[in-house]
Parts: C-alpha cells; sequence; structure tokens
C-alpha cells in the first residue's frame, strides 16, 4: 500500500514527531480494530513495534508515530521534507500485524 511521511510539524532533528500516514481505505483493509500494535520492519532489516493510538487511528488520524520512523526517514534522507512534500513510502504486509516499509523517493 501507498502511504506517505507524517511531521507533526516541528522538524525534530532525533526522529520524533515523524511517522506514516495511512489512507482511510487502506486502514480498512489491511488493519484490524482489536489490534493494539504493529510491527514494522525497515528496509534495513530492523524492526519497532509501533501502537495503535486507540481511538484516532479509527476516526480521523490513520497514522503511526515513533520516534525510530522518524530516525529511519532521516538517516535515508526522507525527513525533513519542503511543506506539503512528504515522502512517499510503500508498507508492505507480510502477515498480520507485520508490514515492511520501502521509500519510494528516489
Amino acid at each position: 500500500m501507498m502511504v506517505s511521511g507524517w511531521s507533526n510539524g516541528k522538524r525534530e532533528k532525533r526522529g520524533s514527531g515523524y511517522g506514516i500516514s495511512i489512507n482511510e481505505k487502506d486502514r480498512e483493509r489491511y488493519f484490524k480494530e482489536e489490534w493494539s500494535s504493529v510491527n514494522i520492519e525497515f528496509s534495513d532489516g530492523n524492526s519497532i513495534d509501533v501502537n495503535i493510538v486507540e481511538g484516532t487511528f479509527w476516526k480521523d488520524c490513520p497514522e503511526l508515530r515513533k520516534k525510530e520512523i522518524g530516525e529511519w526517514m532521516i538517516k535515508n534522507n526522507l525527513a525533513p521534507w519542503e511543506k506539503r512534500s512528504p515522502p512517499k513510502l510503500e508498507l508492505i504486509p507480510i502477515e498480520d500485524r507485520r508490514f515492511i516499509l520501502k521509500s519510494l523517493n528516489k
């Protein structure tokens, strides 16, 4: 599924304040409301568990946020980005609650 970078707008140099934004159709298709977290594996092989913020994820903020996502974006020159130009990413479901995150930016 195609996702994009998310930021709280503070452009933190250490990674906090970043995450990924998922469109509502993909959220409905690939995520389950009973999940409290998901596991994301980065293209470098490292993986993290990311909590799903109960309520907001399923209402109006379908985002997965965690400092390590920001650290990976910064390390791969994906963050910070110009206003309204977040990086395009691919979040690949590999099994229940497990995904691989890859950059689509060249």
